[in-house]
């Protein structure tokens, strides 16, 4: 499966993407905060609110010295990290539920109820769509470099 993250580096943009971010890896590997999550969730919400605040305005300040054109983050809104840093445009890439569930089973081979726990952590799709400037379908039967293409010409014309 193409990732448009990919796409937008094969085009040559410089993208720092969730790996980086230490939000989201990509490759089957897990989130940061599930490597160590089993400490967090122990201790609770504070301690992972105060793991938050290290890391995010930390990734933050990189990103800004970066020179990086493109930022991914699977939780940009959730994160808080859309206050941290200054976007020209937020483009939002979803597919429906049953979908991202599949993907996540097979990426992180963890259960079916695992996966919908960790998709009700974050926030609707719904209102991230609507707080994006443009969403990208990524149901498998969408073509997902056409959709990038449309918005390079709106966003670049």
């Amino acid at each position: 499966m193409k990732t448009c993250a990919g796409f937008w580096v094969g085009m040559g943009a410089g993208v720092m993407t969730g790996a980086a971010l230490g939000m989201m890896m990509p490759c089957g590997r897990q989130s940061m905060k599930t490597q160590v999550g089993k400490s967090i969730h122990k201790l609770g919400v504070v301690v992972d609110n105060a793991v938050d605040n290290i890391v995010h305005p930390a990734v933050a300040e990189d990103f800004k010295e970066s020179g990086l054109d493109w930022i991914e983050s699977a939780i940009f809104f959730d994160s808080g990290f859309n206050k941290r840093v200054n976007v020209d445009y937020v483009i939002c890439v979803t597919a429906p539920l049953e979908i991202r569930i599949q993907r996540i089973v097979k990426r992180d081979n963890i259960t079916v109820e695992k996966a919908m726990e960790w998709i009700n952590t974050q926030l609707p799709s719904e209102e991230v769509i609507r707080k994006s400037d443009f969403i990208i379908h990524n149901d498998g039967k969408s073509e997902i470099n056409e959709q990038i293409e449309k918005i390079i010409d709106i966003i670049y014309k």
